[in-house]
């Protein structure tokens, strides 16, 4: 009986420490099953919001695979371009864009964006929809070993905005243009006035030597001191249009 005893106490210990290790198993079970489910919940509606950024962005949103080949688009591509969206998987872009754009602009930077650069850059370009000014960006897609696989493409329509900024930049060319002519305008009648004045004076001046030269009996003295005024007028045009000269070059300006 006590051999029994002692049997049975070693049973139920072992039984309750068997117990004890599948109750903690499965808590632990339990706590890796609900973290997988949070994750896997997590990257659902990581995927999911990914996905709807890329169907819901405003941008012309697409995947090109190193062929040169639409592997995704979104749907601004339909709108865009008025076709359905499933007409441009498997199309090379030279078929959309034509040969002679793809070469000469889009090849070269889907080239370095398959080596591994992010490439950005903006143009305009003539195609089916119109003449249209694009931002375009290219990001390298990679695979588990980090081998480019695609390119994710996003193109801005930034037509109406480049349009505008080049209305305003002709705009401030054209007021900058009429203000220079205002100003050169001001400047000249401010010269005329400034060169007519002593002119309009030795003008007098000769006018009144030629008369006092003129009588009966000359009087010299009034001639010689209009013809002193003649030379002072003509010397004070002459420092005008020397001031005017300075202007013009790195000279000091004298009041």
């Amino acid at each position: 009986f006590l051999i029994f005893a002692l049997l049975m106490t070693r049973v139920a210990r072992t039984r309750n420490e068997l117990e004890r290790r599948v109750t903690d198993r499965t808590a632990e079970l339990t706590q890796s099953n609900d973290k997988l489910r949070r994750e896997i919940a997590e990257r659902a509606q990581a995927e999911y919001l990914t996905g709807q950024v890329f169907e819901c962005s405003p941008d012309a949103v697409s995947i090109v695979g190193t062929n040169y080949r639409y592997q995704r688009v979104n749907p601004v591509y339909e709108r865009n371009w008025g076709r359905p969206v499933e007409s441009f998987i498997g199309m090379h872009v030279a078929d959309l864009w034509g040969m002679e754009l793809f070469e000469n602009k889009l090849r070269p930077f889907l080239d370095r964006c398959f080596a591994g650069e992010s490439v950005r850059f903006g143009d305009w370009f003539n195609n089916a929809p119109g003449r249209q000014y694009f931002a375009i960006s290219y990001s390298p897609l990679r695979s588990d070993s980090h081998e480019v696989k695609a390119a994710l493409v996003i193109s801005r329509d930034l037509t109406e905005h480049t349009l505008a900024s080049e209305a305003l930049r002709q705009a401030q060319t054209d007021l900058a243009h009429a203000s220079r002519m205002t100003t050169m305008g001001e400047l000249t009648a401010s010269l005329a006035h400034e060169v007519n004045q002593p002119i309009a004076a030795a003008a007098t001046d000769a006018n009144t030597c030629l008369r006092w030269l003129a009588r009966d009996q000359p009087d010299l003295e009034e001639a010689s001191a209009a013809a002193s005024r003649v030379v002072k007028d003509a010397a004070r045009a002459a420092e005008i249009m020397s001031r005017i000269r300075s202007l013009f070059k790195k000279e000091v300006s004298q009041r």
